[in-house]
């Protein structure tokens, strides 16, 4: 959703998404907050509003980022997978 923050990606906003699937994982969506996402970065609250507008927009951030390697790496498997058959396979085996 929104690619905010110093050319629009780079090390911190990697390691906020990292810090927020660890956080999501453990106390859940709405049982997260922001400092604590931030503080598990080791970046400053504040910067987390560089890259994301909210918390709302870093979980779609990180929805979309997760889905756009799921359907590369489907794309990939399905470019190098034999007859049509074999590529329905893939398709559905990774759906």
């Amino acid at each position: 959703m929104s690619r905010r923050g110093p050319n629009n990606g780079g090390e911190k906003r990697d390691r906020i998404l990292r810090a927020a699937v660890k956080i999501f994982s453990r106390k859940g969506f709405f049982g997260s907050k922001v400092s604590e996402i931030a503080r598990a970065a080791s970046v400053a609250d504040g910067t987390i509003y560089l890259y994301f507008k909210n918390k709302d927009d870093l979980l779609i951030s990180l929805f979309e980022e997760k889905m756009g390697e799921v359907v590369a790496d489907v794309r990939r498997r399905v470019a190098v997978g034999g007859n049509a058959l074999e590529k329905l396979r893939i398709f559905i085996e990774n759906h």
